[in-house]
């Protein structure tokens, strides 16, 4: 995704996390490396880009009708 247009705004906002400015992938030479690297990729010769991946998770309903129960046999045995 071009993120060029707003490559200004990302940076001052990821400069707000200040407790996560000690993880690498956080320092700003790192997000313009790297934002650079996805453009370069694309074949673009400027501008700054995003990768992401799509991630689909689920939850089989009988998660749902498990913890439904759990929480019932809670409240009985409160009462």
């Amino acid at each position: 995704m071009d993120i060029t247009s707003v490559i200004e705004e990302k940076v001052a906002a990821i400069g707000c996390y200040e407790s996560e400015l000690n993880k690498a992938f956080m320092q700003l030479d790192a997000i313009l490396v790297l934002s650079r690297f996805w453009a370069r990729e694309l074949g673009q010769k400027d501008g700054y880009f995003e990768a992401f991946e799509i991630s689909r998770q689920w939850v089989d309903a009988s998660f749902f009708t498990a913890i439904a129960n759990n929480s019932n046999q809670q409240v009985l045995k409160q009462k």
